[in-house]
């Protein structure tokens, strides 16, 4: 028993941010080994390592991974918050975000500063000219008329051959409000200097995340 006891050892201590504020649930793995625990509600953590073990990982998440060297049994944890340097540009989709570089679909991005005081009554008529392959049309001249949009032509022989609108990641009805023979576009109602941007997806590639 004392032989086994003399090949690990305890090490506890307290894990805290930049501010001095205890960290609960950061990981404290062993360097070299898979295993490790997590810290409690108030930082504090307590691991048996081996005897020959002299450094420690720490990582929680938004913080910067750290490697500490085991100096006591009793150690303080300081973690730094990630910078985001490591992050790369990406573009969000249906379900979660994919790299930038990855994305194999023709997708045309209009940004709100290009949209802002502009005359357009609804957003679908600010995007006419500003995305290759996308064609406005207003159905009536009266302000808030209804828009067709085609995007690289008709896409379907019997369904609608209208675009799909996503507005902060709900469907938006977009259906033609006719009453007495005057259009109305719901779109009309959202005002082009609230929006941040506007991404449009042109082939199958990009629109497949949202189902045929």
């Amino acid at each position: 028993m004392s032989q086994l006891s003399a090949q690990t050892r305890n090490i506890s201590g307290k894990i805290t941010n930049a501010a001095g504020l205890p960290m609960p649930n950061a990981s404290v793995l062993i360097r070299g080994i898979s295993a490790g625990v997590t810290s409690d509600e108030s930082g504090n953590f307590s691991i048996s390592v081996p005897a020959k073990t002299k450094a420690l990982v720490v990582l929680s998440v938004n913080y910067s991974t750290t490697e500490v060297n085991i100096t006591s049994d009793n150690m303080t944890v300081v973690l730094q918050p990630s910078t985001g340097a490591n992050l790369s540009e990406v573009v969000v989709v249906a379900y979660g975000t994919v790299k930038k570089t990855n994305i194999t679909g023709a997708i045309g991005t209009v940004k709100g500063s290009d949209l802002e005081n502009k005359p357009f009554s609804s957003p679908d008529k600010a995007l006419q000219g500003a995305v290759a392959g996308l064609l406005s049309t207003s159905t009536s001249g009266a302000p808030g008329a209804g828009t067709d949009i085609r995007i690289r032509d008709i896409g379907s022989i019997n369904a609608s051959a209208s675009p799909l609108w996503v507005i902060d990641g709900a469907i938006a009805n977009t259906t033609d409000l006719t009453v007495n023979t005057t259009t109305a576009n719901p779109l009309s109602s959202i005002n082009p200097d609230d929006i941040e941007s506007i991404s449009v997806l042109k082939d199958a590639a990009g629109t497949a995340v949202y189902g045929s």
